[in-house]
């Protein structure tokens, strides 16, 4: 007697599992299908919203563009300082060794 299976159970085992893999993929699409309706009808709130909290949110969004836009900004500013900083003390190292070299 094998421990093998037999062709008709492994048959049946391939078949549970194409059978479980359909059905979390049917539940995987009900999920993505709910969480893009749920995005549409929040779409569809802010479309009916009075044009004043439009507004509102409109600003509030840019406000955080501008507070984004310029802590960049800033950040770039560090940057440049920093590397000129760097070069100026690089030029004065390498004007020290010229004068150790004399």
């Amino acid at each position: 007697m094998s421990t093998e299976p037999t062709n008709e159970e492994l048959s049946a085992g391939y078949a549970r599992q194409i059978d479980a893999a359909s059905r979390e993929r049917q539940a995987n699409d009900l999920k993505r299908l709910e969480r893009a309706g749920k995005a549409a009808a929040a779409m569809d709130e802010l479309a009916e919203e009075p044009t004043q909290e439009k507004a509102g949110a409109r600003e509030n969004t840019h406000a955080a563009q501008d507070k984004a836009r310029d802590a960049e900004t800033e950040r770039s500013a560090r940057k440049l300082d920093l590397l000129e900083r760097f070069k100026e003390k690089a030029a004065r190292d390498r004007e020290q060794e010229r004068g150790r070299g004399r």
